[in-house]
């Protein structure tokens, strides 16, 4: 359920409608979640409801609360706190808190941690390098093909889009797998989608061509997310582009900061984070990138979401599909306090 598209109480705003202002602090709601496939027309379209898409008493559901970014001094929650839960039950009473956590056998253990079982990702990574020399940025059409494309090999069919890495139906993602075997420092230059400033306590919300967007080195296996740079975080080179560096610590270039124009990311000291399997060890070279796209307007054609078929990403996305190259660290800081003039977007 996307937050614009919930109707607030009586009295209240919804300060993520185009033009609303997003200081008002009333900014109450009530949704419901009920049980049930969403896509069952048995059960009704109703404003403000969630079905779990569950389909039968007592099946599993799993109910993902996501906030981003708050404003400069907010808290997590943008200083609202959680939601609170009450749970209905069928004799018409009613629990809240840990009563009804309780009742519903609540948990939060992370679901599908990992992906593959450990063997089987031991031995497809001991027989192919999903990195590539030139770091290649696909759009992720599920686990399945990841593995015959990026393990395997084998990017020439027309797979289905399935979700991974906690996509839905508002964010989608690009992915690439590197390794330092081909260069200690890797530059990523692209240009960001228009987005709405919200960061500093912007009085009014208005849309742009994306809600967000973020560029995040993680631990495939693990799926740890090591650090993030999202849109207002990002500096904007004069040429219209962003240039950031990932790599570790000790590798990062002197020239890899702001008042270079540069954005860094810390390569995740464990790698492809393997040892959350008691008995593997990390391959500590390699690393996952996912650039994530989220919310993009109706009319924005150059959204991750709009690509349709394997291999398709560029002619899509234009300048905002992320190009990568390989360095090593005194090559980058030979490029001096403005890299990006020796780093042409169109010339990766």
């Amino acid at each position: 359920m996307t937050d614009k598209n919930i109707i607030a109480e009586a009295g209240s705003i919804n300060p993520f409608i185009d033009g609303a202002v997003r200081t008002d602090p009333s900014r109450r709601y009530l949704v419901t979640v009920k049980p049930g496939d969403p896509n069952d027309p048995a059960n009704p379209s109703e404003d403000n409801t969630l079905y779990d898409a569950t389909s039968a008493a007592g099946e599993e559901a799993v109910l993902i609360y996501r906030n981003y970014v708050p404003n400069i001094g907010a808290d997590r929650t943008g200083d609202v706190g959680l939601p609170r839960v009450t749970l209905h039950l069928a004799d018409g009473s009613t629990l809240q808190g840990e009563e009804a956590c309780a009742a519903m056998s609540a948990g939060t253990d992370p679901l599908g941690i990992p992906f593959v079982p450990a063997d089987t990702y031991e031995t497809l990574r001991a027989n192919f390098e999903p990195a590539r020399e030139t770091p290649a940025f696909r759009a992720s059409y599920g686990t399945a093909f990841l593995f015959q494309c990026d393990f395997q090999g084998n990017c020439e069919n027309n797979p289905p889009r399935n979700t991974a890495f906690y996509a839905n139906a508002d964010n989608q993602y690009l992915y690439s797998f590197l390794n330092q075997d081909f260069g200690d420092v890797v530059v990523i230059r692209g240009k960001i989608p228009g987005i709405p400033e919200t960061l500093n306590d912007q009085e009014f919300f208005n849309e742009n061509d994306l809600r967000y967007w973020s560029l995040c080195q993680n631990e495939y296996y693990s799926q740890a997310v090591k650090e993030c740079l999202y849109d207002e975080q990002v500096f904007i080179n004069p040429d219209g582009f962003y240039t950031i560096v990932t790599s570790e610590p000790e590798n990062r270039p002197e020239n890899a900061d702001s008042d270079c124009g540069v954005g860094y990311l810390p390569w995740p000291d464990k790698g492809d984070g393997f040892s959350i399997v008691d008995g593997k060890t990390d391959d500590p070279d390699s690393a996952f990138l996912i650039v994530r796209n989220m919310l993009p307007a109706d009319d924005f054609n150059q959204a991750i979401q709009n690509t349709m078929t394997a291999g398709d990403e560029a002619s899509v996305l234009g300048d905002f599909m992320p190009k990568a190259t390989y360095m090593s660290k005194a090559e980058f800081e030979d490029l001096g306090c403005a890299p990006y003039t020796s780093l042409a977007y169109d010339q990766l």
